[in-house]
């Protein structure tokens, strides 16, 4: 290792030294929120991706290793936005593939309305859904 390496090093730990010491062993994504900045949702998405830090799901909660979340913010700190895209890019072309098309498969899509001009059942918003049962009828 070089002086500049070791210097880098020290830069790369300084930042997070405030962070490690407010944060407990174990950390619920609120907890992790309100030390980092990140947001509870990123997070959360984030762990759908499999990305950011690793974390322990005891149940429902969900907890994150105190050496992980340090981990993870240190593993991604960079110099320029050109660094920080070499360091996002995945190794795998067809994985990032599948992410993008199962993030396009959330999108609400319409549906197109039809028209039966051959029937006879007037077509408007009364008649567009099924109720499946006789709705304002009393026995």
């Amino acid at each position: 290792m070089t002086s500049n390496d070791t210097g880098n090093a020290a830069d790369a730990t300084e930042p997070l030294a405030e962070l490690t010491a407010n944060l407990k062993p174990m950390n619920t994504p609120i907890e992790v929120a309100q030390c980092s900045g990140i947001k509870v949702g990123t997070l959360a998405r984030w762990r759908s991706m499999g990305i950011g830090p690793r974390f322990v799901k005891i149940g429902r909660t969900v907890h994150y290793p105190k050496e992980e979340i340090v981990r993870c913010l240190s593993e991604n700190i960079y110099q320029s936005a050109g660094e920080a895209r070499e360091g996002t890019r995945h190794e795998d072309p067809e994985d990032l593939r599948l992410r993008r098309r199962d993030q396009r498969r959330r999108v609400h899509r319409r549906v197109p309305r039809r028209t039966d001009t051959g029937t006879s059942a007037p077509t408007g918003p009364e008649n567009r859904h099924d109720t499946g049962g006789t709705q304002g009828t009393r026995p």
